[in-house]
């Protein structure tokens, strides 16, 4: 699976209700709930995504063709002209991702395995970020606001409360993960 256009992720007021949420948010409101990275891209976690986090469940658990998938963590993510991310793949938490394209003054320009995908508003695309290579591209100029909905595997380290951090989780016991025997699913 390289990625797949979902057009339907939420539908009737659940769409009409994340309209009325995200027509208000701004990292520019002096509110200290968006973190601004040095890329130009600025997000946040909220209580807002993990409704739309959990309701997008069965659709990532189909997609995914993974039964048992889980979410692992949601943000609201707002780029703008000078924002670009390279190529990559994901690791850790970050197993599966529906990126959800809420508005885009000029196309969202992602690259998936070698083939360049422009989702218009109010599309998803979902892809196995450990897989697949793939990241934004060049921003055309204006703003970008998406919803990144990341899901895991019961057996990830991420359902043990392992941290993630330079690539490797990191446990409260101070344990390395290879001495952590997975026995929590």
């Amino acid at each position: 699976m390289d990625a797949i256009i979902i057009t339907d992720l939420f539908k009737g007021n659940q769409v009409e209700e994340m309209r009325h949420w995200l027509d208000n948010e701004s990292p520019y409101y002096d509110d200290q709930t968006w973190e601004r990275h040095e890329s130009g891209m600025m997000k946040k976690t909220c209580p807002e995504l993990d409704m739309y986090h959990t309701f997008s469940i069965d659709k990532a658990r189909e997609v995914f063709d993974v039964s048992n998938l889980l979410p692992t963590f949601a943000t609201l993510n707002w780029y703008e002209s000078e924002a670009n991310y390279p190529i990559h793949k994901d690791a850790d938490p970050i197993e599966f991702t529906i990126l959800y394209n809420y508005y885009s003054e000029s196309g969202w320009n992602m690259n998936v395995n070698g083939s360049d995908i422009v989702l218009a508003d109010e599309e998803a695309l979902a892809y196995h970020g450990q897989q697949t290579d793939h990241g934004r591209l060049e921003n055309p100029g204006g703003v970008t606001v998406a919803l990144y909905f990341n899901y895991a595997r019961p057996e990830n380290y991420h359902f043990a409360l392992g941290e993630f951090s330079g690539g490797e989780p990191v446990f409260p016991s101070g344990r390395h993960y290879t001495e952590i025997k997975k026995d929590w699913c």
